[in-house]
């Protein structure tokens, strides 16, 4: 059974019921757009591609949350830049961690 052309509300809800195929078809729909979203955060594509499939865990985690009350698009949005976010706040705080460990003591 093909998912191109289907209604959003109805693959998300195979989504739900954890059929691969949606799931794969759901990704190939937003990945494209959200890899350009992390890029915009991260400036690095290494880190965006990490950021996205971070992104994609917790869409398809959290998938039962979506309320259907707004675009699914959007929804998908706020969690990548979210995830986005967090990540830049782990890399700096390691970034921090790590210069305070190669300093000498005065």
């Amino acid at each position: 059974m093909s998912y191109i052309g289907m209604d959003e509300k109805l693959l998300i809800k195979q989504c739900l019921q954890n059929n691969r195929k949606a799931q794969q078809e759901l990704y190939n729909k937003y990945a494209k757009n959200m890899l350009g979203l992390c890029y915009r955060y991260t400036k690095s594509i290494q880190d965006a591609e990490d950021v996205l499939q971070e992104g994609f865990i917790k869409v398809f985690t959290k998938l039962k949350q979506f309320d259907f009350k707004g675009e699914f698009g959007g929804w998908v949005r706020r969690v990548m830049i979210t995830t986005a976010i967090n990540y830049l706040q782990q890399q700096s705080k390691f970034n921090y961690e790590v210069e305070l460990e190669n300093r000498s003591e005065e």
